[in-house]
């Protein structure tokens, strides 16, 4: 972390820069400055930025997990609605044989 001095410096540097006043060797120090502040603020945010990394990998795997299990969600349904829809044409069927059967097994004598 700057010092004092090292803050005002920078601060300085950064008002000449906006009234575009940099002399060559300012402008080189300034940018030398800028690097170490960014490099400073980057280790500093290293161990926010590798858990953050470490979170999305996990919630990509999560969401692996989840598509898989929408997927074999998605097949029961189909072959549930295959299967219902074979019961309707078996209860169909049942219902059909079922009538046929009493119409001609009524008790006026009609059937066998």
């Amino acid at each position: 972390m700057w010092n004092d001095e090292q803050k005002q410096r920078f601060q300085m540097l950064r008002a000449h820069e906006e009234r575009q006043e940099l002399s060559e060797e300012e402008i080189v120090e300034l940018s030398r400055m800028v690097d170490d502040l960014e490099e400073e603020e980057a280790s500093y945010l290293r161990p926010a930025t590798q858990r953050l990394a470490q979170r999305n990998v996990w919630i990509a795997g999560q969401n692996a997990d989840l598509k898989t299990i929408v997927e074999r969600e998605k097949r029961l349904n189909r072959y549930l609605n295959r299967a219902l829809k074979k019961v309707d044409i078996e209860r169909q069927a049942i219902s059909t044989e079922l009538a046929r059967i009493l119409e001609t097994s009524s008790p006026t004598g009609k059937g066998r």
